[in-house]
């Protein structure tokens, strides 16, 4: 499993928040979600509630657009 950022970390590297936080007790649903990203470029984020799952922003423009 990848480590943690920080959401200023990740918000330098234009990321956004792609899902509500995971709990740490919930790793088997966050390994679950992370597998469902293959080939996308994602950082995990501990935002102090637990950890999200977050996606450069012009990545999530593209796939909201269509394209």
């Amino acid at each position: 499993m990848m480590k943690p950022i920080t959401p200023e970390m990740a918000k330098r590297q234009s990321m956004v928040s792609v899902t509500s936080p995971y709990l740490r007790t919930e790793t088997d649903m966050l390994e679950k979600a992370v597998a469902q990203f293959v080939g996308c470029n994602i950082a995990l984020v501990e935002t102090g509630h637990g950890i999200e799952i977050w996606r450069v922003k012009s990545e999530v423009k593209e796939v909201k657009n269509g394209n």
